[in-house]
């Protein structure tokens, strides 16, 4: 073994160390690192680069980097927690989390070695792509209000697109964490180093002209078999904990929020979810059950009058509000303090109209499916949570609400004024069969509203199209943009004219959103002005999204604590609909249904003859009046339910519902036509 001073070029190493220990030092006294840390840090940082140790053999390089590795793996998982602001030690049963993030961290180190022969490069990789995951996560959760998941990298694209419009802001906790892993990956220029020996070259006359590295049959060995057992420990480990993690009994896979993080450790939750991506076959499935569903259906729909209009079919128009929401849903009195009413003319809307509340399966984001619940009629209450419907479940000629009206006559148009790569609506909305599609450059962005196309423009463009398009019965769709997070805009072309009163502070991200749904309050009644005069019969059914992430320290001020119930947790999920018409409808209220039961509901104002899925769909309304990813409405029991909770009628009318959905989903060789039609050639 050998002890050397770093000389020449290769002191740069312990120049760049003093500089990081400078840099440690102001952000760790920044970021109130403890002192023994920080001292610890700023001595590794300054100190590390300057020596070097030489050895001669390569087990005595090869056993300290193993140790120095294997330190790291349950560092690493400590050092995430840490950077969520979370303890290791408030975990649920956090000795058998703090082996089971580890070993998942060894994975991933394990892996890179079979690629990268390095233990060294390994781990700094490795182990530098779970921090960066962590702090992924971080400004996920803030951005959105729930964690990180696997299902979320079918989404990247749109994530760059959206990404734009948050402000980031670095955390302390980032800061010590980081700080950490930098020293300890640090430590590595202090490990011993081992040259391969090297063998004279010779020319013809014996002159030794040279060198090159010695190679022997062990080194083939060497390079060989530790791969070969990293693979194959690799293997071992994410098999067992994922055994271990996926049984029940032992571990509690967490959804809600930051449950994943604060119960089980984000690393171990997230790896634990990789197979929800997978969906289950639902219990009971088979070719038989759906033949025994179509059956029963067209039984009871023999006889019954339909009420098809054969003169002239109406215009139906689906406006769905990004982000639109009636946020005193939260409050236990249903009142949401104001120096002005919010969203007083939607909320009044009675005349003609069907309103009232829908649940979505989504909060803070991941629209599509919200979109997906709407145009198929399926739910994402037995999706993989985090799954985003357009990217895993939408093929070509899928059968959706454009299915049937595109078989009534209709012509259908699709709209969005944002970016057209955004979850893949054009192939999506080219599969559902839209004729046309419309997106952000196909706007005249006259109208902007914190750079976003307003609702009034994208309004605007629908009546365009049906002005156009009005001697033929049309279907427009549009998706708005203008109420999109991040709430912090600060251009001076916008600003809050509703503020929420009397609450713990001024929430300034509060006020901008609700500024932004009163405006959208006003191009509805616009819209709705205009097609009240015109000839035509119009159907328009609106409803928003999802709610908003506005901070949950004002959603805890609204509600006064944390939400704890199953009913308190669906009120998450609550966003305003109606369905208006130009003409005489039953008017109804309907206190609480779900997105995948509001295209049922537009065909039937409509007039229109409900096909069988519809009509499916209608008569488990009245079994299930709401049903999403959380849970669904119990008219049993008068209350929000798990659906893993249901019993009796209503246990089996949403298997049928299951059953029906995956048949046309994942089955799809064997889907039904009766139900399913496709307009694929």
């Amino acid at each position: 073994m050998k002890l050397e001073l770093r000389k020449g070029r290769s002191c740069i190493v312990g120049i760049i160390g003093v500089l990081l220990a400078v840099a440690a030092w102001r952000l760790g006294t920044q970021a109130e690192l403890t002192q023994k840390l920080l001292y610890g840090s700023c001595a590794v940082l300054a100190l590390g680069g300057w020596w070097s140790v030489r050895v001669r053999y390569r087990v005595m390089q090869f056993l300290p980097d193993v140790v120095w590795a294997a330190v790291g793996w349950p560092l690493e998982f400590y050092l995430s927690q840490w950077l969520m602001n979370s303890s290791v030690r408030d975990l649920d049963g956090w000795r058998a989390r703090l082996v089971c993030g580890a070993l998942i961290c060894g994975v991933v180190v394990l892996a890179l070695y079979v690629v990268l022969k390095s233990v060294r490069w390994s781990t700094i990789i490795g182990l530098s792509a779970v921090q960066l995951l962590t702090t992924a996560n971080s400004f996920i959760y803030t951005f959105r209000g729930n964690e990180l998941i696997p299902a979320d990298f079918t989404s990247f694209v749109t994530a760059m697109n959206v990404a734009g419009g948050y402000e980031y802001h670095i955390k302390p906790e980032m800061i010590r964490s980081w700080i950490l892993l930098v020293a300890y990956f640090w430590i590595a220029l202090l490990l011993p180093t081992w040259s391969r020996p090297t063998v004279p070259v010779k020319d013809k006359d014996g002159r030794v002209i040279g060198e090159k590295k010695k190679y022997t049959r062990l080194d083939a060995v060497c390079a060989v078999v530790p791969r070969l057992l990293a693979a194959a420990l690799a293997f071992y480990i994410a098999v067992g904990v994922m055994n271990y993690g996926t049984d029940r009994s032992n571990v509690i896979i967490k959804h809600f929020k930051r449950q994943g993080t604060d119960i089980n450790g984000f690393i171990v939750n997230f790896y634990l979810r990789i197979p929800e991506m997978l969906p289950d076959k639902p219990e009971g499935y088979s070719k038989g059950a759906v033949t025994a569903l179509e059956e029963r259906v067209r039984s009871e729909r023999d006889g019954t009058a339909t009420t098809t209009q054969t003169e002239k079919l109406p215009t139906i128009i689906a406006i769905m509000d990004e982000s639109f929401s009636d946020i005193a849903v939260r409050s236990p009195d249903g009142v949401l303090n104001t120096n002005e009413e919010v969203i007083p003319y939607i909320l009044s809307l009675r005349e003609n109209a069907i309103s009232g509340y829908a649940i979505a399966s989504v909060y803070g984001g991941n629209t599509p499916n919200s979109e997906y619940e709407f145009l198929t009629g399926h739910s994402m209450a037995w999706a993989p949570f985090g799954t985003i419907a357009y990217q895993n479940d939408v093929k070509e000629g899928d059968y959706s609400l454009v299915t049937t009206l595109k078989q009534l006559g209709y012509s259908c148009t699709a709209m969005h004024p944002y970016k057209a790569n955004g979850w893949k609506r054009p192939i999506v909305y080219d599969y559902l069969g839209f004729d046309e599609m419309f997106f952000e450059e196909d706007f005249p962005q006259e109208n902007l509203v914190r750079e976003f196309v307003s609702d009034q423009e994208m309004f605007e463009k629908v009546i365009d199209c049906y002005e156009q398009g009005k001697d033929a019965p049309q279907f427009i769709y549009g998706v708005t943009m203008q109420n999109h997070g991040g709430y912090e805009y600060s251009g001076d072309d916008f600003k809050a004219t509703i503020k929420a009163e009397g609450y713990k502070q001024n929430y300034k991200r509060v006020n901008q959103y609700l500024t932004l749904i009163h405006e959208t309050d006003k191009a509805v009644e616009n819209l709705i002005h205009y097609f009240s005069a015109v000839q035509d019969d119009v159907v328009i059914v609106f409803f928003g999204d999802h709610q908003p992430h506005i901070g949950e320290s004002f959603y805890k001020d609204l509600h006064g604590g944390e939400l704890e119930t199953m009913d308190e947790k669906e009120l998450q999920y609550q966003v305003p609909f109606f369905i208006w018409a130009n003409y005489d409808i039953d008017e109804q209220y309907l206190e609480c249904t779900s997105l995948n039961y509001l295209a049922s509901y537009t065909l039937k104002t409509a007039g229109l003859e409900l096909p069988p899925y519809q009509q499916f769909l209608l008569d488990l309304s009245e079994k299930i009046p709401a049903v999403n990813q959380i849970g669904y409405y119990s008219l049993a029991d008068g209350c929000f339910k798990e659906l893993e909770n249901a019993e009796g009628e209503e246990a089996q009318a949403l298997r049928e519902y299951a059953v029906l959905q995956y048949n046309n989903i994942h089955d799809r060789k064997n889907s039904s036509e009766y139900f399913f039609p496709s307009l694929k050639e």
